[in-house]
């Protein structure tokens, strides 16, 4: 009597899913990374800082508050934390501003972006990092 042999088969998919979501996080990681050291390079420069060019390293809080928080497999947020709360201030720069209790000017500040075109100028080496093999985060 000739029995049939069973044939055992076994899926990876669960597997290969998992790693390639981890793989994608990793990438997401290394690019917020990328990014949060170039803004920080950015406002490294020591001395006080020209109207339109980078803000000048004075106190370090605008770059010890630069973060990024990894929020899922394809998703990361990359910006300011505190001691940086003036970071948006000169990015954008200020109108005049008035002294409640005197009237008096407290002046203004002339914008000095730099997150916004630092985002810019690394998007080729943030593409770059998403266009690297998945097996290279596994």
């Amino acid at each position: 009597m000739n029995r049939a042999i069973g044939t055992v088969y076994r899926s990876y998919l669960g597997e290969v899913t998992r790693d390639i979501r981890k793989a994608e996080r990793k990438r997401v990681l290394a690019a917020a990374k990328h990014v949060r050291k170039a803004l920080g390079d950015k406002v490294n420069r020591v001395g006080v800082s020209l109207a339109g060019a980078p803000p000048g390293k004075q106190s370090g809080r605008l770059r010890k508050g630069i973060a990024y928080t990894v929020v899922d497999a394809d998703t990361a947020l990359v910006g300011f934390r505190a001691p940086a709360h003036h970071a948006h201030l000169l990015e954008f720069g200020t109108r005049d501003r008035i002294v409640k209790k005197t009237g008096a000017s407290a002046g203004h500040v002339a914008a000095r972006p730099f997150f916004v075109p630092t985002l810019r100028e690394e998007s080729p080496a943030v593409e770059r990092i998403f266009g690297e093999p998945w097996t290279d985060y596994v």
